[in-house]
Parts: C-alpha cells; structure tokens; sequence
C-alpha cells in the first residue's frame, strides 16, 4: 500500500501536466462520434467555475434533432475552473456544435464546436461515418481495435499535414450494389503544396 500512494501522486501529476495536451483526431471522427451536430447562433454567454452556459439559437440541424429551426436551446461549456480553459464562444456569431454522447435532454454538452463557414458546412456534409479515420502517429500511436482495411483512412505522418482539418474520409460512389460490395474509404485532402 504505501508504494501505491506514491505511484497514485504521480499519475495524478501526469494527468495534470499531460492532460491537455492535444489528442490529435480528426473533425469527422468528433462528427460521427456526436449524436446530435447543430448549427446555431450564439445569443448569450455566462462563464462561472463549474460550467459556461450558453444561450443557441437553432438555424440548422445536421445530425440528429436538437430543436426547431428557430428554437432558442440551452448548451453547456467548460467553465473557469477546467484545468484546460474554459469554453469561450462570440455572441452573436454562427458555430457548428457537436453534443457529446454523454449529454442528457434536459443537460446538452458541448463535444466540440467550428467556425459555420461554408468551407466547414459543405466539409461535414462529406463526412462519411461508415468510414473510421484513424491516427496513427510516432508520438500518438494508434489504440483501441483498429477497423477493418477498407473501412477506414490511416493517418499517418504523410497524410498528417497542414490538410488534416480540412480533409475528410468517405466511399467513393460505386455502380456495384451496395449490398454486396461497398467501395473501400479513401482520405480526400486539398492538393494544394503546404507552406
């Protein structure tokens, strides 16, 4: 027991130290990882220790069904006292919010939020969820059950550049029938030369 408490103290310190660090995932797998993704603009903020809440209007549901289009909705932030920051949004400005699976009807949790461009809008609308994108990284290596081949995008130190947010994972269309034979995912980035 007493060299339990030490090692104890010193995962603790890691956590803190290591614990927001950035865990590189991609903008699909937030997507497809979220039951409800909404666009809204924001109306008000109030940031205190435990929460940041915001009051959304709905302009636009993309998966799930937040509200009406129109509808005034409650979302819940990091608050002042997160070990990370809190979670700081604009008034008046127009976001894309994905709700955290944990989240409860009556309590939405924001997953993670983007700018509602129209880059990003039509980005998502190509996310494919059938396919897994997975990052495997020298300093990040791949965890969990990896996806069969043609179910998913490897990321690696090729595709992994200053692309990776705005590329996506999906099937291309295929004349086969899609019940028997689904074409395999493929990684879609920008060709444009990182600078």
């Amino acid at each position: 027991m007493q060299n339990f408490v030490p090692l104890l103290a010193l995962a603790n310190l890691m956590f803190v130290v290591y614990g927001c660090e950035p865990y590189i995932t991609s903008d699909q797998t937030v997507y497809c990882e979220a039951p409800l993704v909404f666009v809204g603009v924001v109306n008000c903020a109030k940031i205190e220790d435990r929460d940041a809440t915001f009051r959304v209007k709905i302009a636009s549901n993309i998966k799930g069904q937040v509200g009406y289009i129109g509808q005034t909705v409650t979302i819940i932030g990091f608050g002042r006292a997160y070990s990370c920051g809190p979670t700081v949004l604009d008034v008046n400005r127009k976001y894309i919010f994905t709700i955290s699976r944990y989240s409860s009807p009556n309590r939405l949790e924001i997953y993670e939020y983007f700018e509602a461009t129209l880059e990003n809008l039509n980005r998502f609308s190509k996310f494919d969820c059938s396919c897994k994108v997975e990052v495997d990284l020298p300093y990040q290596p791949l965890y969990g059950e990896p996806a069969p081949i043609g179910d998913k995008c490897l990321i690696t130190e090729r595709e992994f550049d200053c692309h990776f947010y705005e590329s996506y994972c999906a099937r291309q269309p295929s004349n086969v029938n899609s019940y028997r034979q689904r074409s395999p995912c493929q990684w879609f980035a920008p060709n444009t030369p990182c600078l």
